[in-house]
C-alpha cells in the first residue's frame, strides 16, 4: 500500500512545487463583457430561522445578467493567493416568494404530484411550513391566520442593492497566464433601497405551469399566493454588512485581455436587525444575488 501511495505523493509534491515557483500575471483594471444569469437569493427570517425564501424549484427568477462590468486591479499576495476590490449593483422585483418547508422539500412534493410524467398542481399545507413560528410571535396577526383554512406566508419585494468591498482568495497557477479553480470570499458594505411586503396566502399553490428558464438553465414551477392578504409592508433604506463568495473554474490572464470560463458569484447583504425587524415587523429580510457566468471577457486598460 505504501509503495502505491508514494508515487501519488511524489507527483502531488512536484505539482505543488511547480505551482509555487510559477509567477502568475495579476488581473488588471479593465472593462468586461459577460454572458450569464442573475438569480435573487433572498430570505425572510426570525431568530436565525428562515420562514420565507427564494427557491430554485418555485418562482426562481432567472434573469439575463447586465453584460458590462468594471473589474478592479488585483494584488497578488503570493503566487497562489490574491486580494481584489469588488463592486456590484443588483436590482430585483420578485413576487410570491414561497414559504420555507419543514421536513419535506418542494422537489419531493413535485415528484409525489407527478402522474404518468404529467405535472399536477398541489397546495402547500400549513403543517408543511414554518408559519407556527411566525404565529407564536405575532399576536396582531393571529386572528387573521386563524380565519384561514390553509394559511401560508409569502413575500413580495422590489429592491436595489449597491455593494462594495474587498475579497481574498486562492487559485492554482498552472502557468503565468493560466489559472484553475479560483476560490475567494469578500467582506464589504451594502446599501439597500426598496420596499417589501409579507403576505398571508390561503393556500400557497404550486401550479402545473412552468416558468421557462434562460437557455441552458433549468425551468422552474410557477407558484401562486392565493387569496393574498398583506400583513404588513416596510420601506428599507439601510446600510449593512455585505458578503461575497467567488468561484472561477478557469481563467486566462493575458497582456491585453482576460477570459474566464464558468464563474459563480454570490452576494448577500445583512441588514441591521434592530432597524428592520421591530414591533410587528417580525421577519428580518436578507437580500442577495447569485450570479452564474458561462464566460466573461475583460479588456485591460
Amino acid at each position: 500500500m505504501r509503495i502505491r501511495i508514494l508515487p501519488i505523493l511524489l507527483i502531488f509534491m512536484m505539482t505543488l512545487v511547480a505551482a509555487c515557483s510559477t509567477k502568475p500575471r495579476p488581473r488588471g483594471l479593465g472593462i468586461g463583457l459577460r454572458s450569464g444569469i442573475n438569480q435573487p437569493n433572498t430570505n425572510f427570517r426570525t431568530d436565525g430561522e428562515a420562514i420565507i425564501s427564494t427557491n430554485n424549484n418555485v418562482n426562481s427568477n432567472h434573469e439575463q445578467r447586465f453584460p458590462l462590468f468594471l473589474q478592479a486591479e488585483e494584488d497578488l499576495i503570493t503566487s497562489w493567493a490574491f486580494t481584489q476590490w469588488f463592486f456590484d449593483v443588483a436590482q430585483a422585483n420578485v413576487v410570491d416568494i414561497p414559504p420555507v418547508l419543514d421536513n419535506v422539500t418542494y422537489s419531493e412534493l413535485e415528484t409525489a404530484n407527478t402522474v404518468n410524467e404529467e405535472k399536477q398542481a398541489f397546495s402547500i399545507e400549513s403543517s408543511q411550513t414554518k408559519i407556527s413560528i411566525f404565529y407564536n410571535k405575532s399576536s396582531n396577526y393571529q386572528s387573521l391566520i386563524d380565519a384561514r383554512s390553509e394559511p401560508s406566508l409569502s413575500a413580495d419585494y422590489s429592491a436595489t442593492t449597491l455593494t462594495a468591498g474587498k475579497s481574498w482568495g486562492v487559485f492554482y497557477p498552472y502557468s503565468e497566464s493560466s489559472r484553475w479553480v479560483t476560490l475567494g470570499i469578500g467582506l464589504g458594505v451594502g446599501y439597500t433601497e426598496g420596499m417589501y411586503s409579507v403576505n398571508l396566502c390561503d393556500p400557497f399553490v404550486v401550479t402545473a405551469d412552468t416558468i421557462e428558464g434562460i437557455s441552458g438553465f433549468a425551468e422552474t414551477r410557477k407558484g401562486e399566493c392565493r387569496d393574498k392578504t398583506e400583513l404588513y409592508n416596510n420601506r428599507i433604506s439601510n446600510l449593512g454588512l455585505a458578503i461575497n463568495v467567488i468561484l472561477k473554474i478557469y481563467s486566462y490572464i493575458g497582456d491585453t485581455f482576460e477570459i474566464n470560463f464558468i464563474e459563480a458569484d454570490v452576494f448577500q447583504n445583512q441588514l441591521p436587525t434592530q432597524e428592520i425587524a421591530s414591533g410587528e415587523n417580525i421577519l428580518e429580510p436578507q437580500f442577495g444575488s447569485q450570479y452564474t457566468n458561462v464566460v466573461s471577457l475583460v479588456y485591460r486598460f
